[in-house]
């Protein structure tokens, strides 16, 4: 890092590459907020116009070919009996309704949901409006199979020149700055590793259609002054390049490790990086190797962990040169909700309720089907809000921690605890929706530190032993403002003068709702107890019929003030027990 400084001084040492940097991580609990012309809410009223040209939606339309698409029996071998045939009934139906039409997604839903197959005389069926109790076809699919089906069906969304329409992003223009200051958090450290403007990858393996959120990330990163490419690893590159299955039917592979038809027709720019890739085997595995930061985008854990682990569950070459080059200090890290989730260590979350974490331990399996309760097809008396963790961890950066995301608003204290302490790991992180934990590595210590317009929980597990009907951590709750070292299995202030990661971890951003609620379960809850503790005290909340949690302060406990009002508080002690124990284990 000196001599990046020194370079800017002496033009000598211009040509000398920066130094390697300390291992860093920015990852965000979730919901960034950042204006698009996707999310027009979150954009300032006057530059909502700017967007107009922008890619609003996604459009469909329904013909021959898209619903022999729709119903290639390949998307189908793992469904229900009766999935597909009774969706080849309903599109031709709705073909017929529609007619030539461009629809949004709201009627296809609408059609697709009030609309049954009733069978006649002789075999023959027909399609006609749903009655009361009726088996609706549409509810009865999973929702990766809902996906499918529009994926199938979706339409090339042409702009006034004939090109792809592209979403469009506004930073400046953002409602809440929180997202873009987190932003600029992980650009800043991408570019302590380089010598010029930094070279960011982007990954979105972990979206139900991963070309969706190519454009907001190409946008927003570009518009911090970097060189922006997107990786596009996920679970079918990953089985093309890495399993020998090859590059000659892409379309072919990503129907059967993904349920996702039709991207040519609908990104083919995107289909053509995507191929290039597959073709160049090297390249998708050396890229860490070629950026100096990469970002790993929301939305599910496990299909992006799909994307890095063979089926014996080992790291593919993409993988190992992607912790090479981080444990080097040569790439920093960053990822929002699913992409903070997926860089835990051991006992990788991948779904569940608090409610659920006080039934007892995590179930050691991949998720649940989502959509299955709905469709009453959940699997092995398995519910689809049962706490579920991958023993083996996800990409494990960061040895000894666990992750969760869009905490304080989803009340997961209780199932990060329950998490934490089955998992036998050190230290647990759970930021909020907004916020973002900044982590360094730094020589057998760990500096952290919160950044955003909340804050972010960390729970250690505590000293005693947890009994079956008892459950307690030492817990944290950081905000912008502070530095801390975590060294020893203890928390303590970073000594004066330690270098802070950047001068956005001080920022703070008004906050939303906060939550107030006698009951741990509800979101907001126990943020919201944290706010009104006073030293020295103790509060308790309910968690479901027979349970309560106490939270205290006891004179170890600091506390501060971010920037926004909110206060951090270190060194707080939470129980959760039943009511039929009058104490824990000491």
């Amino acid at each position: 890092m000196l001599r990046c400084l020194l370079k800017l001084a002496v033009p000598a040492l211009w040509m000398l590459p920066c130094a390697a940097a300390q291992p860093e991580l920015v990852l965000a609990g979730g919901a960034l907020g950042i204006c698009s012309s996707m999310s027009v809410r979150q954009c300032q009223a006057p530059v909502r116009s700017s967007l107009a040209d922008g890619r609003t939606g996604s459009r469909y339309r329904v013909d021959d070919n898209r619903i022999s698409a729709a119903t290639d029996p390949i998307l189908w071998r793992e469904s229900a009996d009766f999935a597909r045939p009774a969706m080849s009934v309903l599109l031709v139906a709705m073909k017929e309704s529609f007619g030539n039409r461009s629809v949004e997604e709201s009627d296809v839903r609408a059609y697709m949901e009030s609309h049954c197959i009733e069978s006649k005389v002789g075999g023959i069926e027909r399609v006609r409006t749903c009655r009361r109790g009726d088996p609706v076809p549409w509810k009865l699919l999973l929702d990766d199979e809902q996906a499918t089906v529009l994926s199938a069906i979706q339409e090339f969304d042409a702009s006034g020149d004939g090109e792809r329409r592209r979403e469009r992003v506004n930073l400046t223009g953002s409602v809440d700055a929180a997202g873009v200051d987190i932003l600029k958090a992980f650009r800043a450290a991408s570019a302590a590793r380089a010598d010029g403007r930094p070279r960011i990858a982007f990954v979105t393996a972990s979206g139900v259609d991963n070309f969706d959120a190519v454009d907001f990330y190409q946008a927003a990163l570009s518009g911090l002054d970097a060189e922006v490419s997107w990786w596009p690893i996920d679970a079918a590159l990953h089985a093309a390049v890495f399993k020998g299955e090859g590059c000659a039917d892409l379309e072919h592979t990503r129907r059967l490790h993904l349920k996702l038809p039709a991207r040519d027709r609908v990104y083919p720019d995107l289909v053509q990086e995507y191929e290039r890739f597959c073709s160049e085997p090297d390249a998708l595995a050396s890229l860490p190797d070629q950026v100096d930061g990469i970002f790993f985008a929301g939305g599910d854990q496990w299909r992006m962990r799909r994307a890095f682990f063979d089926a014996a569950d080992q790291p593919n070459p993409a993988l190992q040169t992607l912790r090479r080059a981080f444990q080097q200090g040569r790439l920093a890290i960053g990822g929002t909700s699913a992409g903070m989730a997926v860089q835990s260590a051991a006992s990788m979350l991948s779904n569940g309720e608090s409610a659920m974490a006080l039934e007892g331990p995590a179930l050691r399996m991949p998720p649940t089907a989502f959509g299955c309760t709905r469709a009453g097809r959940c699997e092995r008396g398995v519910p689809e809000q049962a706490l579920t963790v991958w023993p083996a961890g996800g990409l494990g950066l960061v040895p000894g921690m666990l992750f969760d995301t869009h905490f304080s608003e989803r009340a997961r204290e209780i199932r990060l605890m329950r998490v934490l302490s089955d998992s036998g790991l050190g230290l647990a992180a759970g930021a909020d929706e907004a916020s973002a934990l900044l982590i360094r590595l730094d020589e057998g210590a760990i500096q952290l530190s919160a950044l955003g317009r909340s804050g972010v929980w960390l729970f250690q597990p505590a000293e005693s032993a947890d009994a079956s009907d008892c459950l307690q951590a030492r817990a944290h709750y950081l905000v912008p403002g502070r530095l801390f070292n975590w060294q020893d299995d203890k928390l303590m202030p970073a000594p004066e003068g330690t270098d802070d990661f950047d001068a956005q971890s001080n920022t703070g951003h008004a906050t939303g709702r906060v939550g107030k609620s006698g009951s741990a379960l509800d979101d907001g809850a126990m943020r919201a107890a944290v706010q009104a503790l006073r030293p020295g005290r103790t509060t308790s909340l309910s968690a479901g019929k027979d349970r309560q949690v106490t939270l205290s302060a006891d004179s170890s406990s600091e506390h501060w003030r971010s920037p926004n009002g909110l206060i951090g508080r270190t060194n707080l002690a939470i129980t959760l027990r039943s009511s039929r124990s009058t104490a824990c284990p000491k």
